[in-house]
């Protein structure tokens, strides 16, 4: 693997082998939770509610973005060739990719909010509005990332991802607000309101009911999942720092490279949280195996 004119040092070959096998394993068994969790929910019928819908429609995204992610990554490591016209078109399917994941946390908080604040809105907890919420959250994904096809910030380069420049900073700001900056403030937002909501329901009646302790442990949960999502967007931030103060100097490939599978990574622990926090699934999973 030769050093390409970018700003990126090629370490050893041994060092990009560890961490795109480590990446393709951490992908393969994010990929197979996601599967299980579906098929888990789809069998089990305690298991059939407007919530378990999101969460099937998070894993289903992930199986989407880690497919996508897997060829764009094989750039970097094979000796791969495209116009920029399909680095541009493979670069913007990542994106969206990668939106459909953000934004399915983002619809699960919301679905939370409904249930906990706007319970008396019946029309909000049933499964048209939560189909309404997926396919309004597919819409945004799609049109978030065009300007990376529009544009021609995004070029074919040899042992390169087909991703946005470092020195597009605006253009990558953009990319990290609309996808990891924006929607952690309003999820946080989203699961104050539903925790005070839930405390003066405890207070009014002078109890902490199972009901309340169940969806504060809920709350919990689900904000524990998307902050181990929304870390993935800090080694992002760290190399846009690195390569700005560096200004033009070489920075490690294996660095780059772990920026590259820093989502697949954390993916994948979110997988993991989903089978041992979410209580339901943590169970149906254990009646299973227990059946086995």
């Amino acid at each position: 693997m030769s050093v390409n004119e970018t700003n990126i040092k090629f370490s050893s070959l041994t060092d990009l082998t560890i961490i795109f096998s480590l990446f393709l394993i951490c992908a393969s068994i994010s990929i197979i939770l996601s599967i299980g969790i579906i098929v888990l929910i789809i069998f089990t019928k305690t298991l059939h509610s407007p919530m378990n819908l999101l969460v099937c429609n998070t894993c289903l995204d992930t199986i989407l973005y880690i497919i996508i992610a897997i060829m764009n990554t094989s750039l970097f490591y094979f000796e791969i060739h495209m116009s920029n016209w399909w680095c541009r078109i493979q670069a913007y399917l990542y994106y969206t990719t990668l939106n459909f994941v953000a934004y399915s946390y983002f619809i699960q908080a919301l679905s939370r909010l409904f249930f906990t604040v706007f319970y008396k809105h019946r029309f909000l907890l049933n499964y048209r509005s939560h189909i309404i919420l997926i396919l309004c959250q597919t819409f945004i994904s799609f049109i978030l990332p065009l300007r990376s096809i529009i544009s021609n910030d995004i070029i074919f380069r040899p042992h390169k991802l087909c991703v946005i420049p470092m020195k597009y900073t605006l253009h990558v700001v953009y990319f990290l607000a609309s996808t990891f900056g924006i929607l952690f403030v309003l999820c946080i937002i989203i699961y104050t309101i539903i925790y005070q909501q839930v405390t003066r329901s405890a207070l009014a009646i002078r109890q902490v009911s199972h009901a309340t302790r169940r969806d504060i442990e809920l709350i919990r949960n689900i904000l524990i999942m998307f902050m181990i999502y929304s870390s993935a967007g800090i080694p992002c931030i760290i190399y846009i720092v690195m390569s700005n103060v560096n200004n033009g100097k070489t920075v490690s490939s294996v660095f780059y490279m772990f920026v590259a599978i820093a989502s697949p990574i954390s993916t994948l622990i979110e997988k993991i949280a989903v089978i041992f926090l979410n209580t339901e699934i943590k169970k149906a999973l254990k009646n299973v195996l227990k059946k086995l």
